[in-house]
């Protein structure tokens, strides 16, 4: 019988089950259950029972004969309240023990839990900032294309009557300076907005490359052609170094290259004085190009060198000249998009040069060459040629200055001021060529020329788009719908004549009386003629090119090497001024080389 208190001190355990329990156990494994449990304190007590229970027990509680029945009884009775003193402490410990750790477990939890929903709420937020960062740049590419459409809508009747008057070759001198300053002022305008929308392609991310196969060499000698006009008219000289007469076929974004050059040429054209403006090409290895352009303009600090690609920068150079301060910052981005870089050396007083080194692969397609863009205005269609062209507009200005430019070529034309009217009017007459405004009221230009290819098929007349909207997207959806070109409002006229020459192969008369080619027996006189072979090389290139500059400087050696060849640089320099660079091809390809 165990004694009231230790059954007060063991609980539901009887004598019988705690001394089973502890003979079971033994010291051994009461001592791994402790230091499982932690319980060192506890455990370091029940040691010290252990070695009093084996230095003294056995021969305590063995020797019965020795021991009297009182003593067995203390000792057992002080043994196991002690062990049970010892076990419900642990427990209580253990109790605490387990208590504390789901407090923290449970602080644990709660962190966790708080912290998960401070970043599912800061998910949120960065979320919510996201959707109103894409709104704001929605709203900002609407509102740019919007203020794009609006401002070019009317620059398109004042530039465009400003080039009609520009061509009456009897409007007062006074009035046609009055004229140019609306047609500089316009162009102004229009650069600003062209540049604004660029940049913020650029800065969106939506300006992408458009890859195409073309021939560097035809994109050298045209903007030579732009540009030799221009330095002549200022007093500049004009160089082109680099390329050879073949053709260069490589594969790039055009478009994109040629902004680019005409930027740069036209900043070189316009800060410099005096001297001259030299674009040079070095072919590189592994398919890069280099392009340099370089001017004897008045130089750019140095302090101002690191900014000056900077968007809305100007020097101080730049803000006499005037300017919006944007190309330079777009003609970098653009290059580093075309994976090059733009750079710049410039000494005051010694001039500047801006370069870029470009990858063009080499490309083996067949490159069918267009109409070059001479720096002429067409005069009229040529003889022999007739085009009949629908002009479709609902604003009376659109359809008045395209029609009048257009009849004043010698082109019949007709108008309609809608859809359904120029539906009518296809159907009544056969067109050559339609220019379908995009945005009217009712029947759109794209419902009209779905209709148009949808009825008359490959007999249908050529569909010109004319829209203020000028987004690529918005150009290929276009060419999509069955439209064969597209021109953008406000167009120059030279444009829509190069639309004409390439829809419908029409050829046109220039400004500036054409020299006749050779006759038979200027032909026979110029073979007589025989030129170095250096010499003569130099003359077909800078023809090729169209450097009318460089060209003419070769003509004063040609003119001291004798009679003939002096009749023969007069000629030259003739054809030359008049930009007939293909006659004068085809007369020096009949001329000699001595050695």
């Amino acid at each position: 019988m165990v004694p009231a208190f230790l059954q007060w001190s063991i609980g539901t355990i009887d004598q019988s089950g705690f001394v089973a329990a502890w003979s079971f156990l033994g010291p051994l494994g009461a001592l791994i259950f402790l230091s499982i449990r932690q319980a060192i304190p506890w455990m370091i007590m029940f040691l010290l029972i252990i070695v009093v229970s084996a230095v003294f027990g056995s021969d305590l509680l063995g020797n019965k004969a020795h021991v009297s029945e009182s003593v067995r009884t203390l000792f057992y009775t002080m043994n196991l309240g002690t062990t049970s003193t010892v076990v419900f402490a642990v427990s209580a410990w253990f109790n605490r023990t387990i208590q504390n750790e789901k407090r923290q477990e449970r602080a644990a939890r709660e962190s966790i839990e708080a912290k998960n929903r401070e970043l599912i709420k800061s998910s949120q937020s960065l979320e919510e900032a996201k959707q109103a960062a894409d709104g704001a740049n929605r709203a900002k590419s609407i509102f740019l294309a919007n203020m794009s459409h609006e401002i070019r809508t009317p620059l398109n009747a004042i530039l465009g009557y400003a080039q009609i008057l520009e061509r009456d070759p009897d409007l007062p001198t006074t009035h046609r300076n009055a004229v140019s300053t609306i047609d500089r002022s316009g162009n102004h305008l229009l650069t600003l907005i062209n540049e604004i929308l660029d940049l913020s392609k650029i800065e969106s991310g939506r300006m992408e490359l458009v890859v195409v196969d073309f021939d560097l060499r035809e994109m050298v000698s045209e903007l030579s052609a732009m540009f030799e006009l221009r330095c002549r008219q200022n007093g500049l000289g004009w160089r082109v170094n680099g390329l050879d007469s073949a053709p260069v076929p490589v594969r790039g974004d055009a478009a994109k290259l040629s902004q680019v050059l005409v930027n740069l040429l036209g900043n070189a054209v316009k800060f410099t004085d005096s001297g001259e403006i030299t674009l040079r090409i070095k072919r590189l290895a592994d398919d890069r190009f280099q392009f340099e352009v370089r001017d004897t303009g008045p130089g750019i600090p140095a302090g101002v060198q690191q900014n000056i690609f900077e968007p809305f920068t100007q020097a101080s150079e730049g803000k006499k000249k005037g300017g919006t301060g944007l190309g330079l910052a777009i003609s970098r981005r653009q290059i580093e998009l075309m994976g090059g870089t733009l750079t710049l050396e410039s000494r005051l007083g010694v001039g500047s040069c801006f370069c870029f080194t470009l990858s063009l692969p080499a490309t083996a397609s067949q490159l069918v060459a267009g109409p070059k863009r001479l720096a002429r205005r067409a005069r009229r269609l040529s003889d022999g040629h007739h085009v009949r062209a629908l002009v479709v507009d609902d604003v009376a200005e659109n359809r008045d200055v395209l029609g009048l430019f257009l009849q004043d070529l010698g082109v019949e034309v007709a108008t309609a001021a809608n859809g359904e009217t120029a539906l009518a009017e296809l159907a009544r007459l056969g067109y050559d060529i339609a220019f379908l405004d995009i945005q009217m009221p009712g029947l759109t230009g794209i419902d009209v020329a779905e209709r148009v290819v949808a009825q008359y098929g490959a007999a249908r007349p050529k569909l010109v788009a004319i829209s203020a909207s000028v987004l690529t997207h918005e150009q290929e959806f276009y060419a999509r719908n069955g439209f064969d070109e597209f021109v953008p409002k406000p167009f120059p006229f030279e444009l829509v004549c190069e639309s004409m020459a390439r829809l419908l192969g029409v050829e046109f008369e220039y400004d500036g009386e054409p020299v006749p080619v050779a006759s038979e027996d200027e032909a026979e006189a110029n073979s007589g003629v025989a030129l170095t072979g250096e010499l003569l090389r130099q003359l077909k290139h800078a023809a090729e090119v169209y450097s009318v500059t460089e060209f003419e400087s070769y003509l004063t050696e040609v003119e001291q090497a004798g009679v003939r060849e002096s009749e023969l640089a007069r000629r030259l320099r003739e054809l030359s001024r008049n930009v007939q660079f293909d006659e004068i091809l085809a007369i020096l390809n009949r001329v000699r080389s001595k050695t």
